[in-house]
């Protein structure tokens, strides 16, 4: 098809996209997120039209932009050469969801354009966590908790719940832990909203509805203690970035066993409990102590 000579013509390419999933609904989220990649000093530049934000000339990196529809995408630009690796961090001013770090890898743009690369391979399906200001029936399964660490709130810990089945007697339990049915991380105050999936909980151990559902509770954290930079001004420096796979895998945070690599799993009494939980009831810090991360 010809144009006249007055036109021009602009071919946009796609890089990556993203559609971030609620991890605990599931799809899209209903609140709008946003996505910003970080250039070298560790802090992306805001803008100030909101989540729908597109690239402009002055910018010092491109922008990830977003469609009504709750899809993202990076695309390439003459102007702004993409990396082949880049940190994306994905969070929300409503503070719904807990903010994460994400290093992701970018195609190079031949591979693009020779079709080596189709559309549905550059997809990123990144979870997000709910956080304590997330809206939930009080009716729900699960625990607003809160973390400690050297007596002060822990940010960011990884909170995992474990299902166990009872075999032992009332009076000398014996409990077999099985599949994970529950994940959250906690926010800058060291505050959690773990929702177990009662799917997860049916089964010989739970007969009925006034049966409590036991299930572990363990607290994964960074090791060593992360150390604040001086003249910090970033409020996100300590959410440890994690490595998305090849754009079209599952984020490695569906996985049970995963934590960000610098975490580790304190055994000890006091971040590794077995709790009853009751169904239809959502816990407070008022039936469940703080947790308390011992690691070094």
């Amino acid at each position: 098809m010809s144009f006249p000579d007055t036109y021009s013509e602009h071919n946009h390419q796609l890089a990556v996209g993203f559609e971030p999933t609620d991890a605990f609904l599931g799809g899209r989220p209903r609140w709008p997120v946003r996505l910003d990649i970080e250039i070298p000093d560790g802090v992306p530049r805001r803008v100030t039209n909101g989540y729908r934000h597109y690239s402009r000339p002055s910018d010092q990196v491109p922008k990830i932009s977003r469609h009504d529809s709750g899809l993202y995408k990076l695309i390439y630009l003459d102007r702004h050469p993409l990396p082949d690796n880049a940190i994306v961090r994905i969070y929300d001013d409503q503070q719904k969801f807990i903010p994460r770090r994400l290093r992701f890898p970018i195609p190079e743009v031949g591979q693009v354009w020779d079709e080596i690369k189709p559309r549905a391979s550059r997809r990123q399906s990144p979870l997000l966590f709910p956080s304590n200001a997330y809206p939930v029936s009080e009716h729900c399964m699960g625990l607003r908790g809160r973390v400690i660490r050297n007596n002060e709130p822990m940010p960011w810990a990884w909170v995992d719940a474990f299902f166990l089945i009872q075999t032992g007697t009332e009076a000398n339990p014996i409990f077999l832990r099985r599949g994970n049915i529950g994940r959250a991380i906690s926010d800058k105050q060291g505050e959690f909203l773990l929702i177990l999936n009662p799917l997860s909980t049916s089964g010989p151990g739970v007969p009925n509805l006034q049966t409590p559902v036991w299930v572990n509770v363990v607290i994964n954290g960074p090791t060593p203690l992360p150390l604040e930079p001086e003249n910090n001004s970033d409020p996100l420096w300590a959410v440890p970035v994690e490595q998305l796979p090849d754009a079209g895998l599952p984020d490695p945070a569906v996985n049970s066993n995963y934590v960000p690599d610098t975490y580790a799993t304190d055994l000890a009494a006091d971040a590794n409990r077995n709790i009853a939980f009751q169904p239809g009831r959502l816990l407070t810090g008022i039936d469940v102590p703080d947790f308390v991360f011992g690691l070094p």
